[in-house]
This record gives C-alpha cells, structure tokens and sequence, in this order.
C-alpha cells in the first residue's frame, strides 16, 4: 500500500487532468457515461487518451489502491444528476 492514500483529486492529478472538486465535477458533467448510450468499460470511453485509458485499465487489473477510485469515478459518471449536481466526494 502506498504512504498517501489515494483521493479523486490525486487520481485526476495522475490522469492529466485539473484536479480542483470544480474541475472535478465539471469533467464528470461533461462527459458521462449514460445508460443506452454507452456500454463499455471506463476505460474504453472515447474521451480518454491511450495513456489515460491505460492507467485506467492497469489499475482496475492490478486491483491497486487506485481501483477504489476508479470504480468510484465510473459510478458517477454513469450517474444521473440530481438537481445539477453530482455526487462526487473528493475522497
């Protein structure tokens, strides 16, 4: 296990992307998951880039301390809003 626990602005960080909760929830706003729309796995939506969707995958398959967070993360951008908001704790 690493030394720092692993929290959705530090997987945000090791994907690329701006790791603020506003950014954070804005990407998830942008580019969800719907059901009937897309049935594939989260690393195989087309908005990754091939070392994204990479990290992604080794994750899931190497059931890292990251693996937690990337279930998370599919699971809301799959989600519906509530009222315009997503429910996506930063931790």
């Amino acid at each position: 296990m690493s030394p720092v626990s692993p929290s959705m602005t530090l997987l945000f960080e090791q994907l690329g992307l701006e790791r603020s909760p506003a950014a954070i929830q804005a990407f998830i706003a942008a580019h969800p998951l719907r059901p009937g729309v897309f049935h594939g796995r989260i690393h195989e939506a087309p908005f990754w880039t091939v070392s994204q969707s990479e990290m992604l995958c080794q994750a899931l398959a190497d059931d890292s301390d990251w693996s937690g967070l990337v279930d998370r993360l599919d699971s809301a951008l799959r989600q519906k809003p509530v009222d315009g908001h997503l429910g996506v704790p930063n931790r």
